[in-house]
């Protein structure tokens, strides 16, 4: 696989601003790249519902045998179990896994598979989907292209949360632009009172502002807009202490 090859996979996950683009084309391309950059076969995306249950929402091929898997995959086998742990589930060989899963591997070896992968997709420690990779032979799976796999599930769910149906219009970009050069100059603002404020350089007072938004679990741009509007202290961010209570 190449680096070019890699990024534009990447590049097509999260291009949430094409108005020819809607989570039902994001979920494809995920199911399609998966299969690209990994030695499975097939891949099938199941999502959470609001009841708490899975459905399946793309499949990378419309065989018979991979739409009957899908189905059962959202009631039992590695996606279930994916989806209440939040941790991915190997199957190297399925044969093993018949009594655990009496209904998914049978149905599973008929069409055709004979090893699985399932891959949490996750949003802030929320399990909002299962990413299941089918493979015809056994054996281990090949673990850079499953590295790969979990990255892009992870951009993909990132897109899929901040698609919006509206078309995004030209005024939107312009001001979205405009906000982010204002967040750039209110963080160079704040860096430079850190500095002025202890004698550090202005490479010093990023890594310090960084570490405080860190412990605090704050977006840089967060502290920085504190302290520029006099609502958080230079010490404060200096020596690491919360901010009092209001």
């Amino acid at each position: 696989m190449s680096s070019q090859k890699v990024a534009e996979a990447f590049v097509s996950l999260v291009d949430t601003l094409d108005e020819t683009v809607d989570p039902s084309v994001l979920m494809h391309r995920l199911v399609s790249h998966s299969v690209t950059f990994t030695d499975a076969e097939s891949a099938v995306l199941l999502m959470v519902s609001a009841r708490g249950g899975l459905r399946p929402m793309a499949v990378s091929n419309d065989g018979e045998g991979l739409v009957a898997v899908a189905q059962r995959s959202a009631l039992e086998g590695p996606c279930p179990e994916c989806r209440l742990t939040g941790r991915p589930v190997r199957a190297h060989d399925l044969s093993p896994y018949a009594e655990r899963w009496p209904d998914f591997v049978p149905l599973t070896l008929r069409a055709g598979f004979c090893s699985v992968y399932a891959q949490p997709v996750r949003v802030h420690r929320q399990t909002i989907g299962v990413l299941m990779l089918l493979r015809e032979a056994a054996g281990p799976w090949d673990g850079d292209g499953l590295s790969l796999v979990e990255a892009f599930t992870n951009a993909t769910a990132v897109a899929l949360m901040q698609w919006r149906a509206d078309p995004v219009r030209d005024h939107d970009i312009m001001t979205r632009t405009q906000s982010m050069i204002s967040a750039k100059a209110t963080l160079e603002t704040a860096k430079g009172m850190l500095a002025a404020h202890a004698g550090l350089t202005a490479a010093e007072a990023g890594e310090v502002l960084g570490r405080y938004a860190r412990e605090q679990r704050l977006g840089p741009g967060a502290v920085a807009r504190a302290l520029v509007g006099g609502t958080l202290a230079p010490d404060a961010v200096i020596t690491g202490r919360a901010p009092e209570p209001h």
